[in-house]
């Protein structure tokens, strides 16, 4: 309150949003979201509202804004698409790991199915018990990849705890 419009937004600001006042002052209702580099606050989301203000004969001499700062929500939109990106791909993973157990189970059954009909002291037998011994059972943990490990992950934030938005009312003069 008593700050310059200019001031408070910073010139950056003000250069990106120009185009919506000008179009408010012409007469139209103006609705968008943006991000602004805010001169006191930083990058900031927001959507807003501008309405004309005009006089008693019609012509616009000003107009009134609501602006909503949408950055929180913004943040907990993105958190929640990158957490259902990570889920489709631990399903995909999840999905890959199953059908390399079974065939891995397949190698492994044929492997001791092969052991039970050589003859004694046969060359390969040696091989089949090293396949028998699981040497590739433990490469399904890599692909072990799933919500429940995620949330365990500092790395990945889920859903912030949803707050009520900001509302500010803000009548401009154009004189």
């Amino acid at each position: 309150v008593g700050r310059d419009f200019y001031d408070v937004m910073g010139a950056a600001a003000v250069e990106k949003i120009q185009p919506y006042i000008e179009r408010v002052l012409r007469g139209e209702h103006v609705e968008y979201e943006s991000e602004l580099p805010w001169a006191a606050r930083g990058s900031r989301h927001i959507r807003v509202s501008y309405s004309p203000d005009a006089d008693t004969s019609g012509h616009v001499v000003g107009w009134v804004a609501y602006v909503n700062d949408i950055t929180d929500q913004k943040l907990a939109e993105n958190r929640l698409r990158e957490a259902a990106r990570l889920e489709a791909v631990g399903q995909l993973t999840a999905g890959v790991a199953h059908d390399f157990n079974n065939l891995l189970t397949s190698i492994l059954g044929n492997a001791s199915l092969a052991r039970l009909d050589l003859p004694p002291r046969s060359p390969v037998e040696s091989s089949l018990e090293r396949i028998e011994q699981n040497r590739g059972r433990e490469l399904t943990h890599l692909f072990t990849f799933d919500s429940a490990t995620l949330r365990g992950d500092p790395r990945v934030q889920f859903l912030m705890d949803p707050q009520p938005f900001n509302f500010a009312a803000i009548s401009f003069s154009t004189g």
